[in-house]
């Protein structure tokens, strides 16, 4: 038997949970984030479902995290339970980005002809000489 959702349990996501968003502090990093004490100050805002986009100052990671609970103590403070839901280093996108890789080959009648390593897509043809077929796979592979 398929379990289907009952009337009344879907909903637009704007009327039953929030979306924030803190810039964190120079220096900050996602483990304070996470870190229960970081919310101390702001918990009370806190609804379980909400979502939090943080970000570092200095643009260095980007995170979106899942607040699970928020359990309200008898001295009035909120701790909120929470769940990372993604966390991207930015400083690291530019190095994962492999550069693409390109050589020169010999074609016959099509001279020759500049190849993309990556999916040996013919880039470029009819060149008439090695040097300036090599000299142009210079040229790709610094820019």
């Amino acid at each position: 038997m398929t379990i289907r959702p009952m009337f009344g349990r879907l909903f637009r996501g704007e009327e039953v949970r929030q979306r924030y968003r803190i810039t964190v502090e120079l220096g900050g990093k996602i483990e304070d984030v996470l870190d229960r004490a970081y919310w101390v100050h702001v918990s009370r805002q806190l609804r379980t479902g909400d979502v939090i986009e943080a970000r570092a100052e200095d643009n260095a990671w980007y995170a979106e995290i899942l607040v699970l609970d928020v359990i309200q103590t008898a001295i009035g403070v909120a701790i909120p339970t929470m769940a990372l839901l993604f966390h991207v280093d930015l400083n690291d996108a530019d190095k994962s980005q492999a550069t693409e890789t390109y050589h020169a080959e010999f074609k016959g009648a099509a001279k020759f002809v500049i190849i993309r390593d990556s999916d040996k897509a013919m880039i470029e043809r009819d060149i008439p000489t090695k040097e300036r077929a090599e000299a142009r796979v210079k040229e790709l592979m610094a820019a």
